[in-house]
C-alpha cells in the first residue's frame, strides 16, 4: 500500500539526515509509480553526498522492509513461486562501506556552480508543482499559482545573479 511505501521512504529521508521528511506520489503510470521524497538538508555544502545517501538508504529502507522494486520493463520468465521477491540479501556485515566526501575533493568553484544547479532544480520543482496544480479540475487555484510563478521567478533571478558572480570571479 502506499501509505507503507510513504512510511518507509520518509524514515530513509530521516536515516540520510534529512528533517522533516516528506512523500509525494508524482505519477501514476501503466506498470509504475512515481514517488518524490524530500525533506531539509540544513547542510548544503554536503548536497551532493546528501542525494546518493538518500538513495543508498531509499533501496536499503525498501529492501528491508521486503518491498519490491523492478523496473517497468522487467519481465520474468523463469517459472518462480508468486511470493518470490527480489530483493538483494542482506550482506550481514553490520557495517556501512567507508564513503568518501565529494565535498572534499570539489573546488570552490564547483560549489558555487552547484549553488546555482540547485536554484536551478527549485526552480524546476516549483515549476512542477504548477503544473500538478494546473491538472487538478476542483478549485479555483489562481491564488496559488501566482504565488508559485512568483517563488519561481525569484529563484530563477537568484540563479543568474549566482551564474554571473560565477562568471565575474572567473574574470570571463
Amino acid at each position: 500500500p502506499h501509505e507503507r511505501v510513504a512510511e518507509v521512504l520518509r524514515g530513509a529521508a530521516t536515516a540520510a539526515g534529512l528533517r522533516e521528511p516528506f512523500v509525494h506520489i508524482r505519477n501514476l503510470g501503466d506498470y509504475a509509480i512515481g514517488y518524490r521524497v524530500a525533506g531539509l538538508l540544513e547542510d548544503v555544502q554536503s548536497l551532493i553526498s546528501a542525494r546518493s545517501q538518500l538513495w543508498e538508504c531509499m533501496l536499503d529502507a525498501l529492501h528491508g522492509a521486503d518491498i519490491e522494486i523492478v523496473s517497468p520493463s522487467f519481465m520474468n520468465t523463469r517459472a518462480v513461486a508468486a511470493d518470490r521477491r527480489f530483493i538483494p540479501a542482506d550482506p550481514g556485515t553490520g557495517r556501512a562501506a567507508p564513503r568518501s566526501r565529494a565535498e572534499a575533493i570539489a573546488f570552490d568553484k564547483a560549489e558555487e556552480a552547484a549553488t546555482v544547479e540547485e536554484l536551478k532544480e527549485a526552480a524546476e520543482l516549483v515549476d512542477a508543482e504548477i503544473r500538478e496544480l494546473d491538472e487538478r479540475r476542483e478549485g479555483d487555484h489562481a491564488e496559488a499559482r501566482r504565488a508559485l510563478e512568483a517563488r519561481k521567478e525569484r529563484l530563477l533571478e537568484r540563479a543568474g545573479a549566482a551564474e554571473k558572480a560565477l562568471r565575474d570571479s572567473d574574470g570571463s
